[in-house]
């Protein structure tokens, strides 16, 4: 497929019931977020839909008759539409979503049923380093961190290396970090896929105001490499 970045029209030609859909993405298509503009292409192109991508316009094409939009609410919609967020959105929008929140407590969760009992977490406001030698001079030191990001969990591993550290990952680097780190991540293309079908049954007068938190992903990783990917729903 053509780089989403790149992407004025897809090639699907509209169904009978009309079939241009907005796409717009604010973020850069480099990480994540591109997989997730690939996702809802490919499916709406499967429905035989026309997408119309922008990465930084404001107002759709005044032939637009829905709309998928990327993190971003700032523009007008006279049309349905789907929310694509890592945040929880706004009572009433129409959304698929994977929060942060939700992925360090899976982590908390594989952590606890992989044997440990003292679980520590970090904010992203932290410094990962300083934090985890404060949290080792404790009376009762966790043996297992939970960190925001996933840089913060490397600042953690490389100050405490005997620890096992876990971090919320949504840029993507977490399986090339070394050391290795278990990660939970969004279920990025899942929720490409999820409000793409959403906004194309929305449209054929099929589906109901979908508002859906999409499990996150976790990545078991040893060295940087991938051993095993579970949902968080597998740790429920």
């Amino acid at each position: 497929m053509q780089n989403p970045a790149l992407l004025v029209e897809a090639a699907g030609q509209p169904s009978r019931r009309g079939g241009v859909v907005f796409v717009r993405c604010p973020h850069p298509l480099t990480g994540p977020y591109g997989i997730v503009v690939e996702s809802i292409v490919d499916t709406l192109e499967r429905h035989g839909r026309v997408v119309r991508f922008s990465a930084g316009a404001r107002s759709a094409p005044p032939d637009v008759d829905g709309a998928i939009l990327i993190g971003t609410t700032e523009m007008p919609r006279p049309y349905p539409f789907v929310l694509v967020d890592t945040l929880e959105p706004p009572a009433g929008v129409c959304a698929v979503w994977a929060d942060r929140a939700a992925g360090v407590q899976s982590l908390v969760t594989h952590l606890r049923e992989r044997g440990h009992r003292q679980v520590a977490t970090i904010a992203a406001t932290h410094d990962g380093g300083r934090a985890a030698r404060r949290l080792l001079d404790r009376a009762d030191p966790p043996t297992a961190v939970v960190c925001a990001t996933a840089a913060l969990g490397l600042d953690v591993l490389r100050a405490a290396p005997h620890l096992d550290v876990a971090a919320y990952d949504e840029t993507g680097v977490g399986p090339l970090l070394h050391p290795g780190l278990t990660v939970a991540r969004p279920p990025w293309a899942a929720m490409g896929r999820t409000a793409a079908n959403a906004l194309v049954a929305l449209l054929e007068g099929a589906g109901e105001m979908l508002r859906e938190r999409c499990p996150n992903e976790i990545l078991t990783m040893v060295n940087a490499e991938t051993v095993n990917i579970l949902t968080s729903e597998d740790n429920d």
